[in-house]
Formats: C-alpha cells, structure tokens, sequence
C-alpha cells in the first residue's frame, strides 16, 4: 500500500464527510433580485384593425363550434340559429325509450326493473341554447342525435 502523499504549501487539507466523500463546494450567493415585469407602456407597434370590435358590436367568445347535429351526451358549443350567438348549450337529461328497453328487460329477469332509471347514462339528453333557450337537439342513447332547430 501506498502512504497518502502530505498536503504540499499552498494548498488546504480537503475534509472528508461521514461517507468517506469530499462534500460539495459552497458558493457564495449575491442578493436575490426579482424578474421585472413586462414594461409599464408597450411599444408603439401598427395596430391591427381586427383587435377593436366593431362600433356597438360586442366581441363573442372563441369557441369552436360544434355542428348542431353531432351534439352528444355533454354541454358543446354551438352557434344558435335562433339567436345568432355562440355559446354552450345548456342540459338537461330525461327517460326515453332505450331507458325504457332497459328497465323493461330488467324487469322481466328479476323484480329491479326501477334500477336503469337511477343511472344517468341511460337517460337521452336535450340541449337548448345557452343564451336564448331554444331547444336545439335531442341525444338518445341508441346513438342518434334528434336535430330540432335548423338554420335559416
């Protein structure tokens, strides 16, 4: 085995931490300063005609619009024929034949034929605008959608 060699002038002793490894260097830290935020006036850049809404016109939102006829079992945005203005319909969930087929299945293999009206997934669901009221489609668990306001 070799002697450890002793620390030649100039330099320090190196102390070894509890598992036999030189410890991490420390470094010294300066005063912590916050990020500035984005500059108090912006810069003057040409303006784009489309940002300004249109004199008494207010803005819509920026939804995508879901056709009238592929509503499903959730809330979709849509563009209201009726009134024009594009927002999320609004449902509501109510029996219908397939829960029907359902219950009277049930019913005829044991005595629980009032279970399939508590589970809300069976249920067919209506949409109607958001904004007006107006029913726009039905979706009935066989898998179509009952369109029932069209666009002039």
């Amino acid at each position: 085995m070799e002697k450890p060699t002793p620390p030649t002038q100039g330099t320090q002793p190196v102390e070894l931490g509890p598992s036999g490894t030189q410890p991490p260097p420390k470094y010294e830290q300066g005063p912590f300063t916050p990020v500035s935020g984005p500059p108090a006036s912006p810069p003057n850049l040409p303006r784009d005609i489309h940002d300004e809404p249109a004199h008494g016109i207010v803005p819509q939102n920026n939804l995508t619009c879901a056709p009238i006829q592929m509503l499903q079992s959730q809330s979709a945005p849509v563009l209201c024929p009726s009134c024009g203005m594009r927002n999320m319909t609004v449902v509501t969930s109510e029996a219908g034949g397939f829960l029907h087929g359902i219950a009277a299945l049930v019913c005829l293999v044991s005595c629980l034929g009032c279970i399939p009206y508590c589970i809300h997934s069976l249920k067919d669901v209506h949409h109607k605008c958001g904004n007006c009221g107006i029913p726009l489609a039905t979706f009935h668990r066989s898998g179509r959608t009952e369109v029932l306001a069209y666009s002039k």
